[in-house]
């Protein structure tokens, strides 16, 4: 009788210890999950924030679509300005019109007989960015050494599902 006792006492302690214990990692999780929540909330403000600064820096940014391969020359700078110019008629630009970057975008090298990739421009004025395109839609079809071409304003992933979301409003 006394070993069970004794049996019952040293499991009785056991059990205390091990809900003693577990109380203690419930407290761990709870902070932990408010953490996690904190962080959560911080890591959107985060991406938020991260969006309007990539919209901010592509705001003077024009994307030309199907663009031909190495078309730009050695001066790719040079040879947009030029032919930008010639789209949107010089009298619609700003005196002091300039093209301050132009590349093409990061993608892999199309193979012969695709669809060639993009280019991007950044230019220096906002009104320049925006009478480019709106003097490209009038014409009938963009060309650029002899292949169609189509420029766009160049915006944020983000952006472009926003706007693509109004498509179906009349």
């Amino acid at each position: 009788m006394g070993l069970l006792r004794r049996d019952q006492k040293e499991l009785s302690a056991q059990v205390k210890q091990t809900e003693s214990k577990l109380s203690n990692i419930c407290l761990v999780i709870s902070d932990l999950e408010e953490l996690v929540r904190f962080l959560t909330a911080k890591v959107r403000e985060l991406e938020g924030r991260a969006e309007d600064f990539e919209g901010h820096s592509r705001r003077n940014n024009l994307q030309m679509v199907e663009f031909p391969e190495g078309a730009e020359g050695a001066d790719p700078i040079h040879s947009f300005k030029t032919w930008l110019a010639q789209v949107a008629g010089s009298d619609n630009l700003l005196p002091r019109y300039l093209v301050e970057q132009a590349h093409r975008v990061p993608t892999k090298k199309p193979l012969a007989g695709a669809t060639p990739g993009q280019e991007a421009v950044q230019l220096l004025n906002n009104k320049d960015k925006e009478a480019i395109p709106r003097a490209s839609f009038m014409v009938e079809s963009l060309m650029y050494q002899n292949a169609c071409t189509f420029l766009f304003q160049d915006y944020t992933l983000v952006v472009q599902h926003l706007r693509g979301s109004f498509l179906g409003v009349n």
